[in-house]
């Protein structure tokens, strides 16, 4: 039998600045070890982060501005639990929102182009 060695942190992952493991402070809450790991990217959708406890439960997290997201950001957090922030999809800012519009563009330009020649 193998009995894995207690881990002594918090993994946090997705859409945070520096993603990884974080020590495990007995008082912490969620959007602590999301802070510790940089904090929210821009693009971070702070509404659905999910923490998954090391029994395989998962909890969803909504927003720490909201007062059903504080009440569960303070939930117990175990050493070895995963915290997941996911990417919000909606949100495009600058070369992102560029490189999906211009062949958007690209292709209309192209369709009122063709259809004007059809025309003459």
């Amino acid at each position: 039998i193998h009995v894995p060695k207690m881990e002594n942190n918090v993994y946090v992952f997705g859409d945070v600045t520096n993603p990884g493991a974080v020590i495990f402070e007995d008082e912490s809450n969620v959007f602590d070890y999301i802070d510790s790991a940089g904090g929210l990217a821009k693009t971070s959708d702070s509404g659905r982060i999910i923490l998954v406890s090391p029994d395989g439960s998962s909890t969803l997290i909504s927003d720490k501005n909201n007062l059903f997201g504080r009440a569960l950001s303070k939930k117990n957090i175990y050493p070895g639990s995963l915290i997941f922030v996911p990417k919000d999809v909606g949100k495009s800012t600058g070369i992102d929102f560029y490189a999906t519009a211009a062949p958007i563009f690209s292709s209309l330009a192209l369709s009122i182009a063709s259809l004007n020649s059809i025309n003459n």
